[in-house]
């Protein structure tokens, strides 16, 4: 399910990135890359969303929160 879709404070994993290689790279040195966990803690003001990865809160813009899928980590998607 596209990030955006996810539940608020449910464990999830990094299933892909559909974004373009400059920002999965920055995504990749923050820690979101293909099989880490993460976790949406909220949506904030205009859209974007609030995530933990790797240990730290960064907030990603709507626009590519509709392109970075993940699932649920007990595998519920």
């Amino acid at each position: 399910m596209p990030l955006i879709k996810a539940p608020v404070g449910v464990p999830l994993i990094v299933e892909t990135t559909a974004a373009d290689a400059e920002v999965a790279h920055r995504l990749a040195t923050l820690g979101w890359r293909p099989g880490s966990q993460t976790r949406l803690l909220k949506h904030a003001v205009g859209g974007a969303q609030v995530v933990e990865v790797a240990g730290a809160r960064v907030a990603l813009a709507k626009k590519l929160c509709t392109q970075l899928q993940v699932y649920v980590e007990n595998g519920v998607q």
